[in-house]
């Protein structure tokens, strides 16, 4: 007998690379980068489009503030019927949930050891009579970088809703109102795209794990959005899946992306991600065959946002920006560009699932885990950067801690990452990142440095990586990898 626990899923790890590029087809012989063709696409580390193979029992647990926070939703319902599958989601970062934050935490070790004993042992742990979907929904949270408890409640399903999902059509109009009504005519909304948005919210880097890292208010990204915001709701809106906008849309620019952010807007006007997603308009048609766009071109193109389960409360307002960048999670386009959204005539629409079934708490049975000490954060440093003289906009980050094994034996490590973007000269991006790890067991002690940067101009993309090992003070590996490869489209 075999048996699955995902405790993270992935996102599809040829979208995750193509999000950092223009939509460039060719991108081959270096170290992590490959040919994006339509079979690639498929297989990719992922079981996406392959689910007819898998017929072991699964039990799925992610978190809703993880970058990969899509990822379980998608397995859970590309499994087949005929597989035994439990999905837990939970509101936690990219760590384990008996030590997550946000919490509430729960003793997953358990949940799991249950899910075995059943199916290794055939020990009859009553983890089969049991809903087999458990959500966390979420409710509104004051942004802040770190919280310890998650405003919402867990609610259990016997399986994903789709007889009680209704569509909800919300369209933006040229008075930056969100209605459900439009009776205009086509009428064109442009903004400038500023490369550094999203920079200044956070919420990027909640994939490393710390405890830190969730995403600020909003306001000052949307200095540089077009945001189109509802009336106060006047009962508890629920959403449950896939949020999806459609766009009518323009650029100057041949190569543009488009970011969308849901937000939630509380009555003292704090303004809450609730989720995003984006589309670089070049890949529109295609993710494997990327195609110009025509300037001053009209448009439709329809995404995803991210996953939730989320509750808008009464007298709050939904609210949606619009970008052209979410930096640093998205690679900036490398074009200067008067971006354009068209509202009237039912073109532009943030298109909600709306759970109309019974969204209530349910009752759960989750242990505690041991009550810890809270420890202090592995972050060091986080700091935004704002280059006067270079008009260069970006940010630096330093964690590190050390464990102690067992006795005697110790694990350290450390890490930076710092990177930029030329608010005049998009193209001109630089990420970087250096990790130290050092293993003390007994009589040996072995270092490891590895470092990478990956630099771009208009022109070309550069990538630089570096790996050094050390065994006992005495050099043991070390390799360097340099490439450089074209920025033109295919």
């Amino acid at each position: 007998m075999r048996i699955v626990i995902i405790l993270t899923g992935g996102r599809s790890g040829s979208d995750l690379l193509q999000s950092l590029f223009d939509g460039h087809e060719e991108i081959s012989q270096f170290p992590g980068i490959l040919h994006f063709t339509d079979n690639f696409i498929k297989t990719l580390n992922s079981i996406q489009e392959q689910y007819d193979n898998y017929k072991i029992p699964t039990f799925i647990i992610g978190g809703w503030h993880d970058l990969f926070k899509n990822a379980p939703l998608s397995i859970y319902s590309g499994l087949k019927s005929d597989v035994p599958k439990k999905l837990l989601m939970g509101p936690w970062m990219h760590i384990a949930p008996a030590d997550a934050f946000p919490g509430p935490r729960i003793d997953h070790e358990y949940e799991c050891l249950r899910w075995w004993d059943y199916w290794l042992k055939g020990i009859n742990t009553g983890i089969m009579e049991e809903p087999p979907i458990t959500i966390f929904v979420r409710k509104y949270n004051e942004p802040k970088s770190k919280r310890k408890i998650e405003n919402g409640y867990w609610k259990t399903f016997t399986e994903l809703p789709k007889n009680t999902i209704q569509e909800d059509h919300y369209y933006l109009n040229s008075d930056f109102s969100l209605n459900k009504k439009s009776n205009e005519e086509n009428i064109g909304i442009n903004y400038k795209y500023k490369p550094s948005v999203g920079l200044n919210s956070l919420g990027t880097l909640t994939a490393l794990g710390h405890n830190i890292g969730l995403p600020l208010d909003q306001k000052e990204d949307e200095a540089y959005s077009l945001s189109f915001t509802s009336n106060k709701l006047e009962k508890d809106l629920n959403v449950f899946g896939f949020p999806k906008v459609s766009l009518a849309i323009s650029s100057t620019a041949e190569v543009s992306s488009f970011i969308v952010r849901l937000c939630d807007v509380a009555p003292d006007n704090t303004v809450s991600l609730v989720s995003r997603g984006s589309l670089n308009a070049t890949r529109r048609e295609s993710k494997s065959k990327p195609t110009p766009l025509e300037k001053n071109k009209q448009y439709t193109i329809t995404f995803d946002l991210n996953a939730i389960a989320y509750v808008f409360e009464k007298n709050h307002n939904i609210r949606v920006d619009i970008s052209s960048s979410d930096f640093p999670e998205l690679w900036p386009t490398p074009e200067s560009a008067i971006n354009t959204i068209y509202s009237g005539n039912l073109n532009s629409k943030l298109i909600l699932p709306i759970f109309k079934g019974d969204f209530s708490e349910s009752i759960t049975h989750f242990k505690t885990p041991p009550e810890k000490n809270e420890e202090p954060s592995s972050v060091k440093k986080w700091n935004l950067i704002k280059d006067i003289i270079n008009n260069k906009t970006g940010f630096e980050f330093e964690y590190g801690d050390s464990i102690e094994i067992e006795k005697n034996s110790y694990f350290s490590y450390s890490g930076c990452m710092s990177g930029y973007v030329n608010e005049d000269d998009p193209s001109d991006v630089s990420m970087e990142s250096t990790y130290k790890a050092i293993f003390e067991v007994n009589f040996s002690t072995v270092e490891s440095e590895s470092k990478t940067k990956v630099t771009s101009d208009s022109n070309a993309y550069h990538f630089y990586t570096s790996l050094n090992v050390i065994q006992n003070g005495k050099p043991y590996y070390n390799k360097t990898w340099l490439k450089t490869f074209p920025r033109v489209l295919t």
